[in-house]
């Protein structure tokens, strides 16, 4: 099992980041390795969402469950893929409020692909990609919601 995990205090509202990450559709647009999205299924708070994925000479589609929680104006983000390359994958959002206008953002993320030659050439590969995507989180929500932007 691979893992990575980071935090962050970003200048933006807690729930305005929240929505930043539940806004699947919009990942394509903004993420680097991203090359399509699509929400599948919406119940109460759960998504089914395929997230189309192109790193190098590999390209892949998974499906995650992806689960919102909200409690006191703090938010928590589960995810986890029901299909696709991964034996196993589920990442963790949470996104604490320091004050009205800053927020704590912390995110780990604990993955295996099923083939024993991903987990070879693309693992190391991974943590990278997982640095960037936060980095493009990052950047997307200060350009969209920073003040002057």
């Amino acid at each position: 099992m691979h893992e990575f995990s980071h935090e962050l205090l970003i200048d933006v509202p807690a729930d305005i980041i929240a929505k930043l990450i539940m806004n699947i559709e919009d990942y394509p647009n903004f993420l680097p390795w991203c090359i399509g999205s699509e929400i599948l299924k919406k119940e109460g708070n759960t998504i089914e969402a395929r997230l189309d994925i192109g790193f190098k000479s590999f390209n892949d589609s998974y499906v995650s469950r992806v689960t919102i929680i909200e409690d006191k104006g703090a938010y928590t983000i589960q995810t986890e893929a029901i299909s696709g390359p991964f034996e196993s994958l589920f990442s963790l959002w949470i996104i604490e409020p320091i004050d009205k206008e800053k927020s704590l953002v912390k995110f780990a993320i604990k993955f295996s692909f099923a083939s024993k030659m991903m987990n070879t050439f693309l693992a190391p590969l991974f943590n990278v990609m997982c640095a960037q995507m936060v980095d493009a989180f990052q950047q997307r929500v200060k350009g969209k919601f920073t003040t002057g932007s």
